[in-house]
């Protein structure tokens, strides 16, 4: 990996393969919500509403802890990634077994008995993707970007196909978790055959040790995320119908922009950073972290701006009409996008600050009960997704509050101005709401020509208009307080 570029350039092959499997990633849960009855598409959203904190929470951050010992690892990274393949195919049994037993626990309690025809298939499935977990983390880690743009982008369009075939073709989503887990199945070859041609040394316990003290304080951290990120959706899910769920699942649907950018970004400045505490190089971390935020602030501010202002075209074109209530609740989940303008975890992961990391989980889950006891009962499923959004800004907040030490490279913390560019944040902030403001304005008399045209596509059509209405006022006025968008985004790639 070369040291001369930008991490959000070196990042480009896992960015490009990531917006590919997005493009098809969409289109499958939008697939589903037309093709199913919305108590159908409920039991598809609480079956993987069951597996996401499983696969969150059961690494435990050995898989993440790839991207601070594999840069570090002098004769080959063969030691740590063998290490780390035995405890995911531990986990993977862990895993299993929980799902077998829970299962039945959640369909009594979600008042669904459908999710019992899964229980078999979905525990395989549960498996084969926990002990496979570590095949893009332990190429990127290597610096083999291409390869692990490759296999993510692999995994995820025939993930996405297998969801979407068996259903259009008539076998349902029982035949869906079936080939999901044959899927899954296959990927776990493939990883192995990744860590068996690794070179290096044989594992050893002082090189564990080593990798579990680093691991725990974040695995700890995801132990309270993976619950933490769920509780909304679980809070609503016990407290509505399972038609409704749906709704609100669909209000909660995650623009894959986000993960576009900030995952790979985020992930290539832990390697960058791990490259240049080794070469004695530390103090430029600075300058990398400042230089990811301003571009990353650059795309996701003005997206979540935009998303807000379109948002009840946004629901009708990717969800149809029978979804309208979902509005209010996307337009809320989509203002956490400006909360990954700053790639922080990946920072203080770089610098081996875990256990911060744990501490501002800590905080988001003791502040997450409390607003939903209240906001859920009060708001009803507004109040969900409002408890998930202040609980995100208390995690950040604290996470930002640690970044000086973790940036301080043995030296005194540099001061705010010196890692944030607090200028042009403000400029593009201020310039973006005044640009969706007249956006919103302008836009407003063709809605009745959209409603009119009915159907997906006067949504679509709405859509456009107001998106390229927004962009025409925002990119004049940006050149002219200096931003110069263009000149940014191209730099994205050098």
């Amino acid at each position: 990996m070369k040291s001369g570029r930008s991490a959000t350039s070196q990042a480009l092959p896992l960015v490009l393969a990531r917006a590919t499997s997005a493009v098809i990633g969409v289109l499958t849960p939008l697939y589903l919500a037309r093709a199913l009855a919305l108590e159908e598409y409920g039991t598809y959203k609480q079956l993987f509403l069951l597996c996401g904190p499983l696969f969150s929470v059961l690494p435990l951050g050995m898989v993440q802890s790839l991207y601070f010992f594999v840069p570090r690892s002098v004769r080959g990274p063969r030691a740590v990634l063998l290490q780390t393949q035995l405890f995911t195919l531990g986990i993977g049994g862990v895993g299993a077994v929980l799902l077998w037993f829970g299962l039945p626990v959640a369909a009594a309690r979600f008042e669904n008995p459908a999710l019992l025809q899964f229980r078999g298939l979905l525990t395989l499935f549960v498996l084969f993707s926990l002990a496979s977990g570590l095949l893009e983390t332990s190429l990127t880690s290597q610096g083999r970007t291409r390869s692990s743009a490759l296999a993510y982008m692999g995994y995820e369009v025939l993930k996405s196909l297998a969801l979407v075939a068996p259903v259009l073709l008539g076998f349902g989503l029982k035949g869906s978790v079936a080939v999901l887990a044959a899927l899954t199945l296959a990927r776990l070859g493939v990883v192995l055959a990744v860590v068996l041609r690794a070179k290096g040394d044989r594992p050893s316990w002082a090189g564990l040790r080593a990798q579990v003290a680093y691991a725990l304080p974040f695995g700890a951290a995801m132990l309270l995320d993976g619950p933490q990120q769920a509780a909304h959706q679980y809070a609503v899910a016990l407290a509505v119908p399972t038609a409704l769920y749906a709704i609100y699942a669909a209000g909660c649907f995650q623009v894959p922009l986000v993960n576009l950018l900030y995952a790979p970004t985020s992930e290539v400045l832990m390697v960058r950073v791990g490259q240049l505490d080794g070469q004695g190089l530390g103090g430029q971390a600075v300058r990398l972290f400042r230089e990811a935020t301003r571009k990353l602030a650059l795309v996701f501010i003005p997206a979540s701006a935009f998303l807000v202002i379109s948002a009840p075209w946004v629901v009708r074109a990717l969800f149809g009409e029978k979804f309208g209530g979902a509005v209010p609740i996307f337009r809320v989940s989509v203002l956490g996008i400006m909360l990954a303008c700053m790639p922080l975890d990946g920072l203080l992961r770089a610098r081996g600050m875990t256990r911060q990391i744990f501490h501002s989980y800590l905080a988001k889950a003791a502040v997450t009960l409390p607003l939903l006891a209240v906001l859920v009962p009060w708001l009803g499923m507004l109040g969900g997704i409002l408890s998930w959004l202040a609980a995100e800004v208390v995690g950040k907040a604290m996470l930002l509050w640690r970044l000086p030490r973790a940036l301080a490279a043995g030296g005194p913390p540099p001061a705010l101005r010196d890692f944030l560019p607090v200028r042009d944040l403000g400029m593009l902030g201020g310039a973006t709401a005044a640009c969706a403001a007249a956006a919103l304005a302008l836009a407003s008399w063709m809605g009745a020509a959209s409603l009119a045209l009915g159907g997906r596509g006067g949504a679509v059509l709405q859509v456009a208009f107001e998106g390229a209405l927004f962009a025409g006022m925002l990119f004049p006025v940006l050149r002219v307080i200096g931003l110069r968008p263009m000149a940014l985004l191209a730099s994205l790639v050098r």
